[in-house]
């Protein structure tokens, strides 16, 4: 018989059933660096058009670590220069139709796509144009990932206008100390998360100027009390862990109900490599 890949959101459910996890990729930026990107010269999904090679190679890399929830590298098509400021719709949905080209032409069929969108600046009007435009551009992901957020108002203004005219579910991901177990955040956050339902499909946490691997746990407690939506954790790491650490964080991360785990700054193939080694990462994870 063909391989029936299930939707996204019953694979995650059947995941939460199973006691299992779903791992993401880690960074992509930090590995373009490695490679000789720098981003004082240009954004990063430049290197779709002018290094496709290495992008395909590091989506290529990730799937082999083991992660089976990958990301477009688009985290700044919404961001300029333009080189026509008459054509910008037009240049956005080439680059993000480039972005997913690059992620389908280097995984594999049972791979889950996500078509990741940065972050949305409050102070910059024009944004929600050029991140709808991006949005709109996603052809056959899975998702698409709103990453690292600060806002929000802005991610919450964002998405309302696009439930009209989007039908792809989306993941949202916000920086750590959102809430901070304040009560008049966690009541803004309750009521964002209500005014999305049907439309979002997990809640995450991500990046962070280098926090410990405990505050990402915290605020996973925190959604935890909001919300029974599936939750992601993607971590920063600054000084490189080792396999035991990395175990010790899924366990936490877990046990707070995150049932996808990825990398964000300073994650690599290495590290999704031994996460996918944890028993939680394995179809013979039992219930717990």
């Amino acid at each position: 018989m063909p391989f029936v890949r299930p939707a996204l959101a019953q694979a995650i459910q059947l995941a939460q059933q199973q006691g299992r996890v779903l791992l993401m990729d880690g960074a992509m930026g930090t590995l373009l660096m490695q490679r000789g990107w720098h981003p004082r010269y240009n954004q990063s999904h430049e290197w779709n058009d002018s290094h496709p090679d290495v992008v395909r190679a590091i989506h290529r890399d990730y799937e082999a670590a083991g992660a089976v929830c990958l990301s477009t590298n688009s985290f700044t098509a919404h961001l300029g220069p333009f080189s026509d400021p008459d054509q910008v719709e037009e240049a956005i949905r080439d680059r993000i139709r480039l972005a997913e080209t690059l992620l389908f032409e280097s995984t594999k069929p049972a791979t889950y796509r996500l078509g990741c969108l940065g972050t949305l600046d409050p102070d910059d009007a024009p944004a929600y144009s050029r991140m709808m435009a991006a949005a709109l551009s996603f052809e056959k992901v899975d998702a698409l990932l709103l990453e690292t957020q600060t806002d929000l108002d802005a991610v919450g203004t964002f998405m309302n206008r696009c439930k009209e005219r989007i039908k792809i579910p989306f993941m949202a991901s916000f920086v750590p100390n959102m809430l901070s177990n304040n009560h008049q955040a966690m009541a803004a956050m309750a009521r964002w998360v209500q005014s999305q339902a049907g439309h979002l499909l997990a809640l995450g946490v991500n990046c962070g100027p280098n926090p410990p691997l405990s505050v990402y746990t915290d605020q996973l407690v925190l959604y935890r009390q909001l919300t029974d939506l599936p939750l992601f954790v993607k971590p920063s790491i600054v000084q490189p862990l080792d396999k035991e650490s990395w175990w010790q964080a899924m366990e936490a991360w877990f046990a707070s109900g995150a049932s996808l785990m990825g990398g964000c700054c300073g994650t690599t193939p290495t590290a999704i490599a031994w996460m996918a080694q944890h028993p939680r990462c394995h179809d013979s994870a039992k219930q717990g």
